[in-house]
């Protein structure tokens, strides 16, 4: 998947500059160049941020088939996104629905991997696949293991990180504003 091109698209679209783009995200003029010249990815947090200035839906922005009222997306026809930052690994479970009421991911989180502390819209529910990981919500500790699950308000400054020597497999549902980063 080309990012960077399509966020030019998005920007480009919504007649913004870069140095206008920067202002409303708080990132350069020349980080922005990077990300849309492919030789920088952006963190997941980033991506978010970047997205609420353009008011497009993550699901959306990584729709690669022609929207539908019913979707079936294959496991070797997901597209992943790589977070390089968090070294997470992405794929929309609903891309090419047609205006989507909630944003599924499966996510491949790297053992030793970690978020900064975000706070959103929305609310999230996460389920473990596999592995195990620490979320901090509200400062307050919770653990999951498989077959564990979480659902929480995305206003709540939170964050993760993944324990052990395992990689962190999990299902994220979000509503609408769920992946929203403030």
């Amino acid at each position: 998947m080309n990012i960077g091109v399509r966020l030019k698209e998005l920007r480009l679209k919504k007649k913004m500059s870069l140095a206008q783009l920067g202002d409303k995200v708080g990132l350069t003029k020349s980080f922005l160049s990077q990300l849309e010249k492919e030789k920088s990815s952006p963190s997941i947090t980033t991506l978010m941020k970047i997205l609420a200035v353009y008011n497009v839906k993550a699901a959306d922005f990584f729709q690669s088939i022609e929207k539908s009222a019913e979707v079936i997306i294959k496991k070797d026809e997901r597209l992943y996104y790589h977070d390089q930052k968090s070294n997470m690994k992405v794929a929309s479970l609903s891309a090419g629905f047609r205006d989507p009421g909630m944003q599924p991911f499966c996510a491949e989180v790297a053992p030793g991997s970690s978020s900064e502390v975000v706070t959103g819209q929305g609310q999230v529910f996460c389920y473990v696949l596999s592995g195990s990981a620490e979320l901090l919500i509200n400062e307050k500790k919770y653990v999951l293991n498989p077959d564990d699950s979480i659902y929480y308000n995305a206003s709540a400054p939170h964050s993760w990180k993944v324990l052990g020597n395992k990689k962190l497999t999990g299902l994220w549902v979000a509503d609408e504003e769920g992946f929203k980063v403030i």
